[in-house]
């Protein structure tokens, strides 16, 4: 029949595979230029943020409700910026440079411990910024899978429904939550715990 187009019911997991190894390389590629940055931190930047995480070490105790507020307040506007990039025509490039963005900040702080602190700021850095992610990271990236791809579809015609990509939001919103109990929780113990022993 002219002008009809057989549809492939696969092409769509073939896409989200595509995008999630894009998405992979993208939050990679921020994690390195982060680390990479502090190569151009100068004598005063280095003192200035030395001072704040001595502070942070030589601190009694964690408030896990100041983390928890704060953590909520971070990734939900993380979160809906993502989700409002799957309305908009170009919101998929949004959408990768916040991934960039996440990464750089992990990959700088990461590096940044590791720098000043040596050892003990890698065992910092595990048990600070890893718990939580665990699950945010994951998360994060198959959000922006689907802002992607909800976005794209208006540029490739793909027939994706609203409560399709609302509703997958809406499970990965809960992966969101869980990440921020757990970084108010559970990283505070671990983290406490490591100071001490450091």
């Amino acid at each position: 029949m002219t002008g009809y187009h057989k549809i492939n019911p696969f092409n769509c997991y073939i896409d989200n595979l595509w995008f999630l190894n894009a998405a992979t390389l993208v939050f990679a590629l921020g994690v390195f230029s982060g680390a990479f940055s502090l190569r151009y931190l100068n004598s005063d930047h280095l003192h200035y943020y030395s001072n704040i995480i001595s502070a942070y070490i030589g601190s009694p105790s964690i408030s896990g409700q100041n983390i928890l507020r704060t953590s909520f307040q971070y990734n939900l506007f993380f979160y809906l910026i993502l989700f409002c990039c799957g309305f908009f025509y170009w919101g998929y490039l949004v959408s990768f440079l916040l991934l960039v963005c996440y990464g750089a900040s992990i990959g700088f702080s990461v590096g940044l411990l590791v720098l000043l602190l040596g050892l003990k700021g890698f065992i910092l850095a595990v048990f600070s910024i890893l718990p939580h992610n665990i699950l945010l990271i994951p998360a994060l990236l198959f959000i922006v899978v689907n802002s992607v791809t909800f976005s794209l579809s208006r540029r490739t015609k793909t027939r994706i429904t609203g409560y399709n990509y609302l509703s997958k939001m809406f499970a990965l919103s809960v992966l969101v939550l869980l990440a921020c109990l757990i970084e108010s929780s559970i990283t505070p113990v671990f983290v406490n715990w490591i100071i001490n022993f450091l």
